[in-house]
C-alpha cells in the first residue's frame, strides 16, 4: 500500500521507523528527520502511555503487568543495544547510506518548536 501511495502522491510525510522492511523506499525520501529524546524522558512517556492505555492492569497483579514490564525493558535498550533490536545503532546504520539530508532534532522540544526547526531548515532549501 505504501508503494502504491508513493507512486500516486507527489508529496507525503511518512512517520516511524521502516528499518529493514522499508529499505526499498529510501530513494523516495527528500529529507529524513531523526527525532531523539533523552532516555529518561522517553521511558517516562512510554510508561505514561502504557497507563493511559491499560490503566491499573499494568500494575503488579494486573493482567498486563508482565507484558508492560517486558515492553518497557525492551524500550530501555534503545540507546545501548546493537543491531539485533530496534535501537539507535540500527537506525544510525539505516540512515548511513541515505542520499537525502538528515535533520536531527535531539532534545525535549515541544511539537511547535520541532515544527519551527523543520520549517526553518526547509525555508532556505
Amino acid at each position: 500500500m505504501l508503494k502504491h501511495d508513493l507512486t500516486i502522491y507527489q508529496n507525503c510525510i511518512l512517520s516511524g521507523a521502516i528499518c529493514g522492511w522499508g529499505d526499498e523506499f529510501k530513494a523516495h525520501f527528500d529529507l529524513v528527520i531523526f527525532l531523539q529524546l533523552p532516555q529518561n524522558i522517553r521511558l517516562e512517556r512510554l510508561q505514561q502511555r502504557e497507563f493511559q492505555r491499560y490503566g491499573n492492569e499494568i500494575l503488579d497483579g494486573g493482567s498486563k503487568y508482565d507484558e508492560s514490564k517486558a515492553f518497557l525493558k525492551w524500550a530501555s535498550l534503545y540507546d545501548e543495544a546493537g543491531m539485533e533490536v530496534r535501537s539507535k545503532m540500527l537506525h544510525e546504520h539505516w540512515m548511513s547510506d541515505l542520499v537525502c539530508p538528515i535533520l536531527r532534532i535531539e532534545g525535549d522540544d515541544t511539537v511547535k518548536e520541532r515544527v519551527n526547526i523543520v520549517l526553518n531548515y526547509l525555508s532556505p532549501n
